[in-house]
């Protein structure tokens, strides 16, 4: 149960509207997306993440919330995460994870000269400054070779192969869509549309099906 729990956590890590900042070499516009969690057809929780306008750069809050029952077993999981991001790079990070209303953990990074001083439960150490953290709204995510996993602070080899384009039902429409597969711990799907907004994503664990659906307008969805 503990290992399915932390492969879901794995698999699976924005608010206004707006124009498109300019964050050193990088622009993003600012908004945000927001999931119902299924798991074989049956509604077990919600995935939202807000891009917000920082200064000269912005900030990502991540919010997860699952609940429900696997075989004879009742789960529960909630998941905090903000991040601050300036000059195209993550300057400081601080999460918290809970699983089954147990101890939380947290993960913390902070830029430092050198790259990012990570502390958390899977990692304490130094990373690479370039590192971007497993919270899935950046299309750009999907040309990474590694991810910081926002729940335990690991550095996370990933492979990620482009399947193609496909058209799939998201906020009440249909779109047009690319399809990822990143593969770590399990294979994740992830779909973004034409403009880079993250749209859908599913994975299977231990044969359970969780499929995230988009429940918020995609004109509002953030994006870089």
């Amino acid at each position: 149960m503990k290992r399915l729990l932390q492969l879901l956590a794995i698999a699976a890590v924005a608010f206004v509207s707006g124009p498109v900042f300019g964050s050193g070499a990088m622009a993003f516009t600012p908004g945000r997306v927001e999931f119902d969690v299924f798991r074989g057809g049956e509604k077990n929780g919600r995935h939202a993440v807000e891009v917000a306008r920082a200064g000269e750069g912005y900030t990502v809050r991540v919010s997860i919330d699952l609940a429900g029952q696997v075989l004879l077993f009742p789960f529960s999981y909630r998941h905090r995460c903000t991040e601050t991001w300036a000059a195209g790079q993550l300057a400081a990070l601080s999460c918290t994870d809970q699983e089954n209303g147990g101890r939380t953990q947290a993960v913390t990074a902070q830029r430092r000269e050198g790259g990012l001083q990570v502390r958390g439960p899977g990692f304490n150490g130094v990373a690479p400054a370039a590192l971007i953290p497993t919270s899935w709204w950046r299309r750009d995510i999907m040309g990474q070779s590694q991810l910081l996993d926002t729940r335990t602070g690991r550095l996370m080899p990933v492979r990620v192969r482009r399947i193609g384009e496909e058209t799939v039902q998201a906020g009440g429409e249909l779109v047009r869509a690319t399809r990822y597969r990143l593969s770590a711990a399990s294979d994740t799907d992830v779909w973004y549309d034409v403009e880079g907004r993250w749209v859908r994503m599913s994975f299977s664990i231990s044969g359970q099906t969780f499929e995230y659906r988009l429940i918020s307008p995609r004109s509002s969805a953030p994006k870089l």
